[in-house]
Parts: structure tokens; sequence; C-alpha cells
């Protein structure tokens, strides 16, 4: 096996640290699926921006309470996404960061 690609199911989540302590050992790296996860232990990710979302979210239902046809409304999207990388980890497993990846975010575990 490769890696791990964990996703945000609460389950799975809640037992994060089960999962990271088990494939740290047997030098498994783990993906995340947001920057919490990263922040946890994980690798890195590109994943879902919770704050990027929450303001479509606060800006539709604002159309919403303004009188708009929730029923008409478009689909929106979150399309922009930075890649965030824990460099703990990336140590750990003497990973080198591509250049592809030079704008990502970066992070320790545990730092917030």
């Amino acid at each position: 096996m490769d890696c791990i690609n964990n996703f945000t199911d609460n389950n799975v989540v809640n037992n994060l640290s089960i999962l990271l302590e088990q494939a740290n050992a047997a030098g498994i790296p783990v993906y995340g699926s947001e920057e919490e996860q990263v922040i946890n232990g994980c690798l890195a990710s590109v994943g879902i921006d919770y704050i990027a979302l929450g303001n479509v979210t606060g800006e539709m239902a604002l159309s919403v309470l303004a009188g708009e046809d929730a029923a008409a409304m478009a689909v929106r999207q979150i399309t922009d996404a930075t890649p965030i990388v824990n460099t703990d980890v990336l140590a750990a497993f003497g990973i080198q960061l591509p250049e592809a990846y030079a704008n990502a975010s970066m992070v320790k575990t545990g730092e917030e």
C-alpha cells in the first residue's frame, strides 16, 4: 500500500489518531480531506475550505431572505482549493515537496 486517503466521514475523523498511529508505524502516509486533518497529523490535503463554503452559504441565505426563490437558485460551487502540507509529517517520511506545490500552506502537527 502506497498511502491512505482519509475522507470527511465523522466516524473516521473521530478515530483519526488510531489510523495515524497504525499507518505511521507501518510507514504509510495518510492524506486528509481538509485542513484540520492535516493539522492533526495527515501528510497533506487539497480539500474543502469550510470558511469559503460558509461564505457562499451565507450569500445564498441572504439572497433567500431578500426574496429570491431558493428553488430557482443556481448551484454554487467552491472552486478555489489551496494545498496544505504538514511539514512535520513530510520530514518524518523523508518526502521532498514537489515544486508544483510551492504555493501550499505549511502547518505543523497540532498548530492552530
